[in-house]
């Protein structure tokens, strides 16, 4: 295993870790949240979701683009 492997395999772990861990604390304030609706839950656990995606897309070198076409 050459060194960029390795730390391609660490990666990968950290990240699963870190998943796990955030899936945990969605888990966590979504029972925290009590007796609001379960739409209502689903919509604020998505806009999470979205603005740690749009984070991550802004950060990569290759920029995400939608073209015009696909929006029909």
């Amino acid at each position: 295993m050459t060194g960029t492997q390795n730390r391609q395999y660490t990666l990968a772990i950290l990240f699963v870790i870190l998943d796990s861990i955030g899936f945990s604390l969605m888990n966590f304030f979504v029972k925290l949240s009590g007796d609001l609706p379960a739409m209502q839950k689903a919509f604020f656990r998505n806009v999470i979701a979205l603005i740690v995606s749009v984070i991550v897309l802004a950060g990569t070198r290759e920029k995400f683009r939608i073209k015009k076409e696909s929006w029909t």
